[in-house]
């Protein structure tokens, strides 16, 4: 192995007698660090169920995903679909390098993903998060034919993390400046979301003890509004990314800091119809 790839040797891919086909719109998002902007996108094919990662420099075997960095091997890991499971696993193919919520990944051992997770590799300036879905983003006036912007409502819940960028860097929780930096309000306020998910904390106990909104009172609960109510971003993934009551967002971002918001009920309209066809 090239000495300057830094990683320790990796193992050849062999496809896993587990191995299932993708869901429709599944991908792979990388980004940098830095910024947090999207530079590619990775689909996966449906009836293959994986991709490979790795540095781009190996001739044999060649990856999907490249990835730059000192610490990113020829192959350095593997997202694959479980059949029986229908969800994806992380597979590390040996490099020691491959960290998720901050953790390192044991080589050869998968790793289940949920959505939104992501996945990093050593110092490396850039990483990816999983989708699961499509969620592009589209103009107002596409939200305006699926939502009644006047009259459509709904009830959410939300925990906020400031940095010191925001608009407003204080804490309505502490009433204190707020000092952390902006990579590091995404990092915990990511790990925060992964407690959720793994059920070692309710929305309700985060909200009441770590979020920065003076909703932190009321277990984060905003009570009902409507599109215009709230920033656009926010608004988006309320009104048409989360469907059922419980959905819980990934990360979003707007000049207030990092929100995870949970449905709670909706009256009106919306969602007409959700994107895999079904209609409530």
């Amino acid at each position: 192995m090239d000495k300057l790839s830094g990683p320790k040797q990796q193992h050849s891919f062999k496809e896993p007698r587990w191995l299932g086909p993708a869901p429709s719109g599944a991908r792979l998002d990388l980004y940098d660090r830095e910024t947090d902007q999207r530079r590619r996108k990775v689909s996966f094919c449906r009836e293959r169920g994986y991709l490979l990662i790795g540095n781009g420099q190996g001739a044999n075997p060649a990856v999907d995903v490249v990835i730059a960095g000192v610490d990113v091997g020829e192959l350095h890991a593997a997202v694959a679909f479980h059949r029986e499971h229908k969800k994806p696993y992380l597979i590390d193919m040996g490099a020691g390098e491959t960290r998720l919520r901050g953790q390192r990944v044991e080589p050869l051992r998968p790793v289940p993903l949920v959505d939104g997770a992501r996945i990093e590799f050593g110092t490396s300036s850039q990483y990816l998060r999983l989708r699961l879905r499509d969620t592009a983003e589209r103009p107002l006036s596409s939200v305006a034919s699926e939502v009644s912007l006047e009259t459509d409502q709904v009830r959410a819940r939300h925990i906020l993390i400031k940095h010191r960028d925001v608009r407003n860097p204080v804490s309505k929780r502490t009433g204190e400046p707020i000092r952390r930096s902006r990579e590091v309000a995404r990092d915990h306020i990511e790990h925060l979301r992964q407690r959720i998910l793994n059920g070692e904390a309710s929305f309700e106990e985060i909200a009441r003890t770590e979020s920065d909104c003076n909703s932190f009172k009321r277990d984060g609960d905003l009570g009902w509004f409507d599109f215009k109510a709230m920033q656009e971003a926010f608004a988006r993934v309320a009104f048409l990314e989360l469907e059922r009551p419980g959905d819980l967002s990934d990360v979003v971002e707007t000049s207030s800091g990092f929100h995870l918001i949970q449905l709670l009920d909706r009256k009106g309209g919306v969602p007409r119809c959700s994107e895999r066809g079904t209609c409530s």
